[in-house]
């Protein structure tokens, strides 16, 4: 849905509101000089990433570690170095995007329900290549790749168990 400042009820222009204007006129009726800042920004080319990392605990850290190489390969996402723990902080093994480092991995005892993560792909073929790799090193079926319309359309995505029984998917939006 594409709202003008005029059918927003806020403005007499019908210059189109950017996504984050819509959400601020119809979710909080507030005019948009009321804003502190003005987000040029739009959504629907950009992603705003507003989570910088997750640790992950596991029952079998090298076993995780062959496994979560091989479903995210996919996906470009590889293991970067690790982490030596010190001070009471645990050993670390990390992977990222060859800038960031934003997915840790930790021994300890796994809480799989309490959790759930996505990985953003670049394509819908990406996200099919993800189920494939992480299936053929050792994942369980949850979601197979579809079309997850009952989220919104533009959601593809496929979900799969680690060998701990946490479920995590790989998902494209476009």
């Amino acid at each position: 849905m594409h709202l003008t400042r005029k059918q927003s009820g806020l403005f007499p222009s019908s210059a189109p509101l950017s996504p984050i204007s819509q959400i601020a006129s119809l979710n909080f009726k507030i005019p948009l000089s009321h804003l502190k800042y003005n987000f040029p920004l739009d959504l629907t080319k950009e992603r705003v990433r507003m989570l910088d990392h997750i640790i992950l605990t596991l029952s079998d850290v090298e076993r995780s570690l062959k496994f979560y190489a091989a479903a995210l390969k996919p996906l470009k996402i590889k293991m970067s170095e690790p982490y030596k723990g010190a001070d009471g902080h645990p050993d670390l093994w990390g992977f990222g995007d060859g800038q960031k480092t934003f997915f840790w991995l930790k021994q300890g005892q796994p809480d799989p329900a309490s959790i759930h993560w996505g990985f953003i792909a670049e394509n819908n073929k990406a996200v099919d290549a993800f189920y494939n790799a992480a299936i053929a090193a050792g994942a369980k079926n949850n979601i197979s790749p579809r079309a997850r319309l009952e989220y919104y359309p533009g959601y593809y995505a496929a979900d799969v168990f680690d060998p701990d029984g946490y479920t995590f998917e790989a998902v494209h939006k476009s």
